[in-house]
């Protein structure tokens, strides 16, 4: 029962860890749990997650499931939607519709389990971020002031643990501040959407929403100068309120120490050890006592060792009906009813927990994994894990961790990227897997309310942890996002018909799980949210359809590619076809392609924007070689064919030096967009894989050209612009990437990405970048250190390549000492020899093993 495939997999005798130095280097060792964003373990199997903390005094585990989703729609108060007159190239209207405002569909998280009882003792604040020269806080004259000396843009932060509201229903937090003109803050706390604001400089009131239910709420207030001067944040009053009634926040409390010594009276785990190659976390209390927490590899089970008393807390929300709570034959439960609208019938699931002395075992259960009643599913799951032999249950936990690890590794002179890589693998592998819904952007381990509803955005976050699989040699864990595609084709050709009146498949921007098809919906536009400008970028059916045909690249299967890849490959492409003969044509018979909207930057209704027409090229070719290599649909190819000659090149400007630059759209002048949240110009490089190291020179030094100048704002483009650098070998690529990435490690090895939070999926894209700096395949063609320092020693084993080769290479002292190249499925190997630069050429059988070494 819930076999965990995506690690089992098909048995192999005798896994072996290629490089076991390397991962055990990468484990995450901390002094303290104290911090739910910070500090909090992450474990999980690929379907049950869980963010493993301390919170006033006892171990919690904050556990989601992929398929934990308040699914419901609501666009019962929503316009029509937009249609396009592509012909015309117009289109009206625009923001985000009323369904938008609903605090659903979103993805939820199911129970907090608590490990021992709570002390709600306040312990005052706690310095979280120091950044500045000289960071000040202290309370005098009824003022709680915040002050930073440093260069500008730096930050300094405090986390405060408000104690116990009581019967207080907390809706508002409101800060009476004020400040330097210089001072910028910014607020983190349940349900509030954090972001930089310019401090008032006179006092003045702010009031923020918070999470419905919230009885002790975590507060985090951040200061930040604009410019290399002192600034100061000064708090004159917090307050909470809610039902008429209102509390103040004892500022003076602020008078306290600042509680970052590890040797705090308050602190419960003294000692915490994530151990990726075991996945299982250890920790030691200030008494000595150890607990052990494993999210065991072939059921949905926490394994739960050591110390105190197990209590299971609701996640309340006022939108939801109350959980069901109770105990069955010494099993403690928690179920709850899901509610669904007129289309979506809503789910289940039920928590339980089994305890025996210090052995516990934590379980859940959805609707989605059974036909029988969820609760006895849960609790017999729990019982029997609870009774099951421990010894047995850990051995093949590891060894189904083992048998992952062993698929590849790297072992680099380099500690940053060392580490990004493994701890990211593991991320990924504790959200993905097959049979699995995919993960939304956080990969359910948001808060309560997660910006964007946790949704699947399809302009970029959500097609970047599925492309990761395939270059660390875990092609499977794509799977979930195969599977979800598949399951959007009707609603994408329904969106496709009544938006642009055309033929095959697109998407919006946002999407969510359990999406049923339109023609069986009564709801208002048949429950579809379109969200202008944003959902009407023409690239993003194309993107979210690459995986499909990075799964075939990466690992051939005919079968595969007919049953799941193709049918949704080929609609993608019918669609960029069918809009390519509607589109009006300029003087030199080409298309302009649109309207349409450069992701996230711009206006309504440009053409040839370099996202659409990289992805319209890649799905179009794709669709080609796959009808080609099935025997199918010749006539529809050729219509690609002639669809293809349409297109037109990639829209210039002239830079501050006179050379040519690509731009968003046709028009757009140089530096008209400043700042670039997703690098629409670097696109054509990468991630769509049009401009590569094998293009005509002229083109390469357009797009390098390109790429240098394009100014962006970190998040969503620092994967994009490095990968696309390391495409062209321009080595600068990795110090531009560890220039972004390395402020943002956080002490439990995650990541904080500024503007976006904690935790989010995208974030196992630094392994798969990684891994582009070591070997590259584009094109069937197969290159070795593309992008690789020469003072850096780096050994590489199993990297997979497009043909569903895996590489093992080791580059020492500056010269490439060993190159391996397995093939898994036989084929045409094609690969740069990386002493001479000429491209070899060789037929390959399936297993077979080529040694190739310098002459």
């Amino acid at each position: 029962m819930f076999l965990l495939a995506g690690l089992l997999g098909t048995a192999a005798a005798a896994a072996e860890i290629p490089y076991p130095v390397a991962l055990d280097a990468a484990a995450v060792t901390q002094d303290r749990l104290d911090h739910i964003h910070h500090r909090a373990l992450v474990l999980g199997n690929g379907d049950l997650q869980a963010l493993l903390w301390e919170d006033r005094g006892s171990i919690c585990l904050r556990v989601s499931k992929n398929d934990l989703w308040d699914a419901r729609v609501d666009t019962s108060e929503d316009p029509p939607m937009l249609t396009v007159d592509v012909p015309n190239q117009q289109w009206s209207g625009g923001g985000y519709p009323p369904s938008w405002r609903k605090p659903y569909p979103h993805p939820r998280c199911a129970a907090v389990v608590r490990i021992g009882r709570a002390d709600l003792t306040p312990v005052g604040w706690r310095r979280i971020r120091e950044q500045g020269e000289k960071n000040d806080f202290t309370f005098h004259d009824g003022v709680l002031r915040m002050g930073l000396t440093g260069k500008s843009g730096a930050s300094s932060g405090y986390r405060y643990e408000v104690q116990d509201l009581g019967r207080l229903k907390c809706e508002t937090l409101t800060l009476r501040l004020s400040g330097t003109p210089n001072a910028r803050y910014y607020l983190n706390a349940p349900g509030v959407k954090g972001e930089w604001r310019d401090t008032p400089t006179e006092p003045a009131e702010v009031s923020f929403a918070l999470s419905a239910g919230v009885t002790s709420p975590v507060l985090e207030l951040y200061i930040m100068t604009k410019d290399d001067q002192p600034a100061e944040n000064r708090f004159h009053r917090i307050w909470f309120a809610g039902g008429g009634q209102q509390q103040d926040l004892d500022l003076q409390s602020a008078a306290l120490p600042l509680l970052e010594d590890p040797a705090a009276s308050d602190v419960l785990v003294r000692e915490a050890r994530l151990d990726l190659r075991r996945a299982a976390a250890f920790l030691t209390d200030r008494n000595g006592r150890a607990t052990t927490v494993r999210a065991l590899a072939d059921r949905n089970a926490f394994l739960i060792e050591g110390p105190g008393e197990v209590s299971v807390e609701e996640i309340l929300a006022p939108q939801l009906p109350p959980a069901k709570r109770g105990e069955t034959g010494g099993v403690q439960w928690l179920h709850m009813q899901m509610p669904g609208d007129m289309d979506y019938p809503g789910m289940e699931y039920a928590l339980a927990v089994a305890a025996r002395g210090e052995r516990k075992a934590l379980t859940m259960v959805t609707s989605f994994d059974t036909q029988e009643p969820v609760r006895e599913a849960a609790c017999r799951l729990a019982q029997e894990t609870m009774t099951a032999d421990a010894t047995t249950l850990v051995t093949r936990h590891e060894a189904a961790w083992t048998q992952f690890w062993s698929a590849s590794g790297v072992a680099l002179d380099d500690p940053d990227f060392q580490l990004w890589w493994y701890r990211m693998v593991y991320y990924l592998c504790c959200f993905a897997r097959p049979g699995a819904m995919p993960a939304g952007l956080f990969a359910g381990m948001a808060g309560d309310s997660p910006p964007w509803h946790g949704d699947y955005h399809h302009n970029y976050n959500a097609w970047q942890p599925y492309w990761t699989p395939f270059i660390i040699n875990h092609p499977e864990l794509a799977d979930p996002w195969v599977r979800y595609m598949n399951e959007m084709l009707p609603r994408m050709k329904w969106l496709a018909k009544t938006t642009y009146d055309c033929e095959g498949a697109c998407i919006g921007i946002s999407s969510f799980a359990f999406e049923p098809d339109p023609a069986k919906c009564q709801s208002v536009n048949r429950r579809q949210i379109a969200i202008p400008p944003y959902g009407y970028t023409l690239g993003m059916a194309g993107m979210s359809a690459q995986v499909l045909w990075h799964s075939h690249l990466y690992r051939p299967d005919p079968k595969y590619l007919e049953a799941q890849l193709y049918p949704v490959i080929r609609e993608v492409a019918l669609f960029y076809c069918s809009l390519a003969e509607k589109c009006p044509r300029d003087g030199t018979g080409r298309v302009q392609f649109g309207p349409s909207y450069s992701p996230e930057h711009g206006r309504f209704g440009v053409a040839n924007v370099p996202f659409d027409l990289a992805y319209a090229r890649f799905i179009l070719n794709a669709a080609i070689c796959a009808a080609g290599e099935l025997g199918r649909d010749e006539p529809l190819a050729e219509r690609f064919r002639q669809s293809l000659a349409l297109l037109p090149p990639y829209p210039t400007a002239a830079d501050e030096a006179g050379q040519p630059v690509v731009v968003d759209w046709t028009g757009c002048q140089f530096r008209e967009i400043k700042q670039h949240n997703i690098t629409v110009p670097a696109v054509p490089v990468f991630p769509a894989e049009q401009v590569t190291w094998f293009s005509p020179e002229p083109e390469k030094e357009l797009f390098r050209n390109t790429l240098r100048q394009t100014r962006h704002r970190g998040c969503n483009s620092t994967i994009m612009l490095s990968v696309a650098k390391a495409r062209l070998s321009m080595l600068e690529a990795l110090e531009d990437a560890r220039q972004y990435y390395r402020p943002e490690v956080q002490p439990n090895g995650m990541f904080h990405w500024p503007m976006h939070g904690f935790y989010l999926s995208e974030s196992v894209g630094l392994a798969a970048m990684i891994s582009e700096f070591l070997v590259q395949s584009v094109d069937h063609t197969i290159r070795v250190f593309p992008c690789w320092p020469t003072d850096k020693d780096a050994r590489f084993a199993n990297l997979r390549a497009q043909g569903g080769f895996l590489i093992s290479a080791e580059q020492k002292a500056g010269t490439i000492t060993k190159l391996e190249i397995t093939s898994t499925v036989g084929g045409p190997l094609r690969l740069v020899n990386p002493w001479t630069g000429q491209v070899v050429e060789r037929e390959t059988t399936a297993g077979e093993k080529m040694d190739f070494q310098q002459e």
